[in-house]
């Protein structure tokens, strides 16, 4: 289990917040010189700490030899101690609040989901769907689009390519979607309901001029599953 995909920030932080007793520590990461012992290395060599963090961790050596791999291998174990003291306290504050032990979420999601479902979900209000029903709405399921349809820039020219944060739940949130107990139709609905909402299974066009085809669709190929944005029906 990865800890970042349910407490993601840096290992410092979360020492800080959850006032653990064995907060993370501190490293010359730009000492390259892996077999050197004297001296606490220069301020230069620290990174992301103050002078007075430095100056707090110098003082530990007063009169002591400092050694990398010793020191080195302490602030690896330091680490691993710290993280445990943080996923322990963590997890003792969602059981103490949702009795939902953190260990059967792998991710914030998952745990943020679990939590809803268990304490304010209303009963029944969302209906699991399954079978071929789901197994048939699921084709729509394809992915995002994320090609780069220039990857090489003309010359002396810059390309600027922008992403959209948060784009599902934006759309989830400002557009309709179908919810609530489905019911199953064959044949053209719209005689019956012309406004009629829901999933669709549609035969679709893509016109052969276009440069960039962007309704994608999968294909099984030998070496498995493969999304594609053809031309043509």
């Amino acid at each position: 289990m990865d800890s970042y995909l349910i407490l993601p920030s840096s290992l410092k932080s979360l020492s800080n917040s959850f006032n653990v007793e064995n907060p993370k520590g501190i490293f010359p990461f730009h000492l390259k010189n892996i077999n050197y012992k004297g001296i606490v290395p220069d301020f230069k060599h620290f990174e992301g700490i103050t002078i007075e963090e430095y100056e707090n961790y110098k003082n530990q050596f007063v009169n002591t030899i400092w050694d990398f791999r010793e020191e080195s291998v302490k602030y690896c174990l330091l680490d691993c101690v710290s993280l445990f003291q943080v996923l322990t306290k963590y997890n003792q504050l969602i059981f103490n609040k949702f009795n939902l032990n953190i260990t059967k979420y792998p991710t914030l999601p998952s745990l943020a989901f679990a939590i809803f479902r268990t304490h304010y979900l209303k009963k029944e209000s969302i209906h699991m769907i399954s079978g071929k029903i789901a197994d048939d709405i699921r084709t729509g399921y394809t992915g995002g689009a994320v090609d780069m349809y220039i990857p090489i820039s003309p010359p002396d020219k810059y390309i600027y390519a922008y992403d959209v944060n948060s784009l599902y739940p934006s759309v989830m949130i400002n557009n309709k979607y179908p919810i609530g107990n489905p019911t199953y139709f064959e044949g053209d609905i719209t005689k019956y309901y012309p406004n009629a909402f829901g999933f669709f299974f549609c035969k679709i066009v893509a016109p052969s001029f276009l440069k960039h085809p962007i309704l994608q669709t999968h294909i099984n190929t030998k070496n498995g599953i493969r999304t594609i944005s053809p031309l043509g029906t």
